[in-house]
């Protein structure tokens, strides 16, 4: 409109020409707007350019709407063409899971077990902390992966006395540790984190980043009568790096979606094995908390002796302040409290 208001009343332009001087404003706004979005799409109107200025405008409009429509609608075909793939994908697993269940004449109450845990299992997303799959991170320079992988597991460590304190003891060892010896896992509802009598793999420390400051319970821990409700920032089965070849003694199942770092035991003893050989006082630390654990009667209730709930918060702390008294270190403690742990209520 510019372009054609431009020239005086006697000039060939395009305003002249459909007389829009003598229309109000709304209609010669409404005119150039429709003018405009016909450049962009399969549209005609009456308004065509009257003289050179107004034709070589047209034009260069004509080529910018070609690319932009081209590009808008190559990006609603291409997101479209995702969005199918990924419901063929879908659409087959359920085709095969079916099929699977009908050709081997699984009841009728089974197979819904089935289908719910498919349709529950889907939603469950990786680990929160599945940097691996990420190639950014995979190549950040090293000083950086330890300072990232410092700030993601060091808040967990600190949850627990003794973990808690090897940071500021030796914190080489664990940041070795977090490095080497942690990894995690993902569990969606109802799916079951160990059960008794299984070998134990290594200590969990339930790590939800999101419900870090919710005591809602994320695990259920039963053993004989007993059920114990464990929420974000506890852990569980301390005797499984304490003692070669440690079964579990109960089972533990997922209340909801729950993150979990697991401290292997393996890889955790060969640390050890490291660090003793270059004297390091952790060790000496750790061989004294381990002791005195074990040593130790359980805080807990007597049906959870010896469990994968062997003692509280508290009984943790005394155990620590003794280990560091014995091994002659003095570790700083973080001034964040800790929170009580263990919730129990008797089964019906």
């Amino acid at each position: 409109f510019a372009i054609g208001a431009a020239g005086g009343d006697s000039d060939v332009t395009w305003v002249n020409a459909f007389d829009m001087m003598e229309h109000e404003l709304g209609y010669r706004y409404a005119t150039s707007l429709h003018w405009a979005i016909t450049q962009y799409t399969p549209a005609s109107m009456e308004v065509m350019p009257m003289n050179s200025s107004e034709r070589f405008f047209a034009v260069t409009i004509d080529l910018l709407g070609l690319i932009g429509f081209s590009t808008f609608v190559s990006s609603i075909t291409t997101s479209m063409t995702q969005l199918r793939s990924l419901s063929q994908a879908k659409a087959q697993e359920d085709y095969d899971l079916r099929l699977f269940l009908h050709n081997n004449s699984i009841s009728l109450e089974l197979k819904t077990a089935v289908m719910n845990f498919a349709s529950s299992y889907k939603h469950v997303l990786k680990t929160k902390t599945d940097y691996g799959s990420i190639d950014v991170i995979c190549n950040l320079p090293l000083r950086l992966q330890r300072l990232m992988l410092n700030e993601m597991y060091f808040p967990i460590f600190r949850r627990h006395p003794c973990f808690g304190s090897l940071i500021s003891l030796d914190q080489p060892f664990a940041e070795d540790l977090v490095k080497n010896a942690l990894s995690d896992r993902a569990l969606h509802k109802g799916e079951a984190l160990f059960l008794t009598d299984d070998l134990a793999e290594g200590m969990y420390f339930v790590a939800n980043s999101s419900e870090m400051v919710s005591k809602a319970p994320l695990l259920c821990y039963r053993r004989l009568a007993v059920e114990i409700d464990i929420a974000s920032g506890q852990w569980m089965c301390e005797a499984a790096i304490m003692m070669e070849g440690w079964r579990f003694r109960g089972d533990c199942h997922a209340h909801r979606r729950a993150d979990i770092s697991v401290l292997t035991t393996s890889k955790f003893l060969n640390l050890l094995g490291k660090y003793a050989t270059a004297g390091s006082v952790a060790v000496t630390f750790i061989s004294h908390y381990a002791a005195l654990f074990l040593e130790t009667p359980p805080s807990v209730e007597a049906v959870l002796w010896y469990s994968g709930i062997w003692s509280d918060q508290a009984q943790a702390e005394a155990m620590m302040l003794q280990a560091r008294d014995a091994a002659g270190v003095t570790v700083q403690r973080g001034n964040a409290p800790f929170r009580l742990l263990w919730t129990r209520s008797n089964l019906s």
